[in-house]
């Protein structure tokens, strides 16, 4: 299983696709601590999940103006090409 932290958010994938969600800790029955993921999309690629979370990126934005949108657009477009050449 992969699991990619970026902006916030974390990718994990399993063997039918990729999950996005916020990381959130919550204690099990037993009393462990867990990391899980807070209100998950589900996506059948890597791709996919990677466009979804740029769509929740603008919409979870206080972006007040088309220009604002467009900058923080090419500002994740920006980061994920980042994280992918790396």
């Amino acid at each position: 299983m992969a699991t990619i932290d970026f902006r916030g958010w974390r990718l994990e994938s399993d063997s039918s696709g990729w999950a996005c969600g916020k990381p959130r800790t919550r204690h099990t029955k037993a009393g462990q601590l867990e990391i899980f993921l807070y209100q998950p999309s589900y996506y059948p690629t890597l791709e996919a999940a990677l466009q979804g979370l740029l769509k929740r990126e603008i919409r979870e934005s206080d972006a007040s103006s088309v220009q604002e949108i467009l900058a923080l657009i090419k500002q994740v477009q920006a980061d994920i090409k980042e994280l992918v050449d790396a």
